[in-house]
């Protein structure tokens, strides 16, 4: 594992998940979002408005390493209760429980302990390294198998609270002449931006990190997507929008709802394979769909599920793209 600096984490600030409160989120059957705020400084001016890259990168799993067995279900609050809670990341300042700790010493509040960033990762199980399982999932018992973590960073200078919080990642790579797609978590809206707001008082901005413990490979399936895709190219979480959903309660998909990329996943061949990551703040318009367009709009909705909601987006007011690329052998 890795220990990398946090830009003056504020040890008297929530570092904690809230779970869906404006601190952290769960997302797509384990996707975290987490607010980990910089100290005040004096004298320093804010930095320009926007979303800025604070790093992106394919780590080490810390779910099955030697210590750690993992089946199901993914670690994290309330899901279910007494899951158990991620190793890695883990942000220090604690005095117990989540990085109280670093390498048998009291943790700084300045630290994050994250699985070791790799640009090769291999195809096949390879026990001799910290990939105990294969990149290529080929079986639908290989769904809690994980190849990797995917971690991006970013600082929110947008001081803007109004526009929906927008998130998404996929995984493509050149196979013979056609780009095909490995990995595609399909649009998350988490609702107006929770971390525009935190801005300290001299304008000091949060620092904000999603990570997901992900594989690659069709588990079991392949073939067309369906409404719910295919393999590791995830469907549709509560959209169109229930009429009775909860927003808020920890779920399968973790964003307030998701809309499927409607993407055909494949399984990942050797060789090189970009992975794209966009953050963006998007003005949302929301429209309540009437009765005559229920079959049309409400697909497979009923009774106090209706009626359905849809979104629209408008010209994102900030966006943010990493890319990077990995290496599969």
């Amino acid at each position: 594992m890795k220990k990398v600096p946090m830009f003056q984490v504020c040890l008297t600030l929530a570092i904690a998940a809230l779970f869906l409160s404006g601190q952290a989120f769960a997302a797509n059957k384990h996707w975290v979002v987490k607010n980990v705020p910089h100290s005040a400084s004096p004298d320093v001016g804010p930095a320009p408005a926007g979303l800025f890259s604070a790093g992106a990168f394919l780590g080490s799993t810390p779910l099955n390493q030697p210590g750690n067995p993992f089946t199901g279900p993914w670690p994290g609050t309330n899901y279910p209760t007494g899951a158990p809670n991620d190793l890695w990341p883990c942000f220090g300042g604690a005095t117990t429980g989540d990085c109280s700790t670093i390498d048998g010493t009291q943790s700084d509040p300045s630290e994050a302990v994250l699985g070791t960033p790799s640009y090769t990762w291999y195809l096949a199980a390879n026990t001799a390294t910290t990939q105990p399982y294969g990149c290529n999932a080929t079986a639908s018992g290989d769904e809690f198998k994980f190849c990797a973590q995917l971690d991006n960073w970013y600082e929110d200078d947008s001081n803007d609270t109004t526009d929906d919080l927008v998130w998404s990642a996929t995984v493509t790579q050149k196979q013979g002449s056609s780009t095909v797609t490995l990995y595609d978590s399909g649009t998350q809206d988490y609702g107006p931006n929770p971390y525009g707001g935190l801005l300290a008082a001299d304008g000091v901005a949060p620092v904000v990190i999603f990570y997901e413990d992900l594989n690659f490979g069709l588990l079991g399936g392949s073939g067309a997507p369906t409404a719910n895709n295919n393999g590791p190219c995830f469907g549709d979480y509560q959209y169109p929008i229930p009429a009775n959903y909860a927003f808020g309660l920890f779920n399968t998909f973790g964003a307030d709802f998701g809309i499927a990329g409607k993407a055909t996943c494949v399984a990942p061949a050797p060789g090189a394979a970009t992975v794209t990551i966009t953050t963006e703040l998007l003005p949302a318009t929301y429209t309540t769909v009437p009765a005559k367009d229920y079959a049309k709009d409400c697909p497979g909705l009923t009774g106090a599920e209706l009626p359905c909601t849809t979104v629209k987006y408008g010209k994102a007011t900030y966006s943010l793209k990493q890319t990077f690329t990995i290496f599969f052998r």
